[in-house]
């Protein structure tokens, strides 16, 4: 009896009236996306899309609205549950982006060093009690050309593929997860010494791997702890090639490999009825190193370390009326970085970053719609009432809303 009450508590915790919200809403609450349970939970762990069926989404963000530069309405897609009446129904996810993928160890010379966003697939149903879910992640960018005339010939193409496993086990409290993305391109062009197409550059050995895993603790009181730990590897490799005055020959390569490991503990404390306020305490381990490996010489080798000791996020998302929710966040990072660029350089610099958001939900029946809120605008207001223009261009009522519509 005392376990399901448990179950219970925690269940009204974790899928309350609030749990149909948006990417904007977590992270106006501070960037909280792994401590609090929300739609936007299936780009971590693919597993929680079970427990959203039947939405459409969309983000819309200014010009400067994101961390990633994209603006006007980037981002749509919907969940469609199939099988309501069966004893294992599943659901179906699509989104489509106007975000492109960028990668680094390209960012030269070259044309194609993006490649643009195909699809993001989600499925997810139970296996047995267990909620499972997969995403799949595609990108792919090209231009090739075939005259007769050969000297005008080229190719380039980019492509990426991402997969993402999770599970939802312990009847729903743990989530856990493992990804790995696969990066190709082709890199060709025509070089009058060698009187041919050749290759300017090859992939060599692109992979990313993460694993995630939180865990919803048994209630006490007001309060839900939820431990979790992520680990993130990448690996960018680029072989270049060139003439060495006799042939067309690889002659260096050039490595990207990157690990960052998160330990924290989040928190959810139900402060008042309909009132959220949420904390996060943790370590980041952020290790980068650039290799270049010239063939038949010595490797040179650069790294960028940075310790986060810690950080310290804080948010709240309130109801104030029926229709309207307030929400704020804030993040406090304790960075140090260590930066080597050579055997015999070193340079160690300590920092505190912090950033901080306010944000509003707003209701109307099955529609939500979620805004990260300008702060000069609440201080100062529109211009035909302030008399004051912003001092950026970008600046006005929000800089990010997402609109989530539910419907059965």
């Amino acid at each position: 009896m005392k376990r399901m009450l448990i179950l219970s508590v925690l269940a009204a915790f974790l899928l309350g009236g609030m749990a149909y919200a948006t990417g904007t809403r977590v992270i106006s609450m501070g960037e909280v996306n792994n401590i609090v349970k929300d739609g936007a939970n299936i780009w971590l762990y693919p597993s929680t899309i079970n427990y959203y069926p039947n939405l459409f989404r969309a983000d819309i963000s200014g010009s400067m609205g994101t961390k990633n530069g994209s603006s006007g309405l980037w981002k749509a897609g919907t969940h469609l549950q199939f099988g309501q009446d069966s004893e294992s129904p599943w659901v179906l996810g699509a989104y489509f982006s106007t975000q492109p993928y960028y990668h680094e160890v390209l960012d030269w010379d070259k044309s194609e060093i993006t490649a643009d966003q195909r699809i993001n697939l989600f499925y997810g149903r139970n296996l047995g009690n267990t909620p499972f879910g997969f995403s799949l992640g595609y990108y792919s960018d090209g231009d090739k050309n075939e005259d007769t005339l050969i000297n005008n010939n080229y190719e380039e193409s980019l492509s990426r593929y991402e997969f993402l496993f999770g599970i939802s086990p312990m009847e729903g409290k743990a989530d856990v997860s493992f990804g790995v993305a696969f990066t190709t391109w082709t890199d060709k062009d025509y070089y009058g010494s060698a009187a041919e197409v050749v290759d300017i550059t090859k992939p060599s050995g692109n992979m990313d791997l993460s694993l995630r895993a939180r865990y919803w603790m048994d209630p006490m009181g007001k309060f839900v702890t939820i431990p979790h730990v992520s680990f993130v590897y990448g690996k960018q490799g680029m072989e270049l090639y060139g003439w060495s005055g006799t042939a067309w020959e690889h002659q260096i390569t050039t490595t990207y490999n990157s690990m960052v490991i998160d330990f924290g503990m989040g928190l959810n404390c139900e402060a008042d009825e309909d009132v959220l306020v949420v904390t996060d305490f943790g370590i980041v381990m952020d290790n980068f190193k650039i290799k270049y490996e010239p063939v038949g010489a010595d490797a040179t080798e650069y790294k960028d370390n940075y310790l986060i000791l810690p950080y310290f996020k804080v948010g709240i998302d309130a109801y104030i009326v029926k229709w309207l929710d307030l929400r704020a966040g804030i993040i406090s990072e304790w960075a140090r970085n260590t930066y080597e660029p050579s055997e015999s350089l070193k340079r160690t610099y300590s920092d505190a970053y912090t950033w901080s958001y306010l944000g509003a939900g707003v209701h109307w029946g099955n529609f939500h719609l979620d805004a990260i809120i300008d702060p000069d605008f609440v201080t100062n207001g529109p211009y035909f009432i302030s008399g004051e223009p912003s001092d950026d261009m970008y600046n006005g009522l929000a800089s990010r809303v997402s609109l989530l519509y539910k419907f059965d």
